[in-house]
């Protein structure tokens, strides 16, 4: 597992952000009120790594975008 924790000033909006990662096609468990987990199979192509980051970098410019609407 591979685990972060949001920033103060998003804190408490981890369910949001993953709201926004799942859109995008991403499933990331949600690690209490402050964080999330990737969980990758052991054995991923890196093509496969870099679409996974690349739709994450998508969900996290959304999930900022509407924090600061």
């Amino acid at each position: 597992l591979v685990g972060a924790v949001l920033s103060d000033k998003y804190k408490g909006q981890a369910g949001a952000l993953m709201a926004a990662a799942e859109r995008a096609g991403l499933w990331v468990l949600v690690a209490g009120p402050d964080g999330g987990r990737f969980a990758p199979s052991l054995v991923i192509e890196q093509a496969d790594l870099d679409e996974g980051l690349a739709r994450f970098t998508r969900a996290v410019a959304e999930f900022v975008s509407q924090a600061q609407a």
